[in-house]
């Protein structure tokens, strides 16, 4: 696993047993941070391109997943599980969540009929990504979010207001703001938002966005 404490912040390790995402996300000049670091670490070399879906089976043996127990893994950093093929989430959750049950698992997704039709454990948590909270299709992410057994919300990057959503139902809210290149600063009015809508024990602000606190 790797250590991310003082880059992630509420998870201690992030476990990427498949890398890769299709949804080609362009947040300003800066784009996909995900993409930006796959592609700084691989050089972009043939084989390694980030839009290729990849599984890699002998990372759920990692001996840290029983070392390091028990602590919070981030399953996917590199990914979004809307692309995991669903023998591989099962295996997943069957390999390494329920296998090393000592540790809490947080997967996360823009789209949440992605969690659909697992049988997911108590120790994992299901997270559900998104900018803002004001269209018609914000609501019915969120609608589709109340069937899972523990979902927690990431809004990263922060780029509008949050109304108001069913935050009682949602056991963490992660915020953010943009980095990279052409980042887009969050306004004072998207922070106060926020504050307003959620109660201050819920929310994890990143280190990126502190600064405009």
């Amino acid at each position: 696993m790797n250590n991310v404490k003082d880059s992630i912040g509420w998870a201690d390790y992030t476990l990427n047993i498949i890398t890769g995402c299709k949804r080609g996300c362009k947040w300003g000049e800066g784009g996909c941070y995900a993409k930006r670091n796959w592609n700084r670490l691989h050089r972009k070399r043939v084989g390694c391109e980030f839009e290729e879906i990849r599984f890699w089976p002998s990372r759920m043996e990692d001996p840290d997943l029983w070392r390091k127990a028990p602590c919070t893994v981030f399953v996917g950093s590199m990914s979004d599980i809307e692309y995991w093929p669903r023998e591989n989430t099962e295996r997943i959750i069957r390999d390494v969540c329920k296998t090393y049950y000592k540790n809490t698992y947080m997967f996360l997704t823009k789209n949440a009929d992605s969690y659909k039709g697992f049988l997911w454990p108590p120790n994992t948590m299901q997270g559900l990504t998104m900018t803002k909270i004001i269209s018609q299709d914000n609501c019915l992410q969120l609608i589709k979010m109340e069937g899972v057994p523990r979902p927690f919300l990431s809004i990263e990057p922060l780029l509008g207001l949050v109304g108001y959503f069913p935050v009682e139902k949602y056991e963490l809210v992660i915020v953010g703001a943009m980095t990279g290149p052409g980042a887009i600063k969050p306004e004072p009015m998207w922070i106060r938002s926020v504050r307003d809508t959620v109660p201050k024990e819920k929310i994890y602000w990143k280190r990126n966005i502190r600064g405009y606190l």
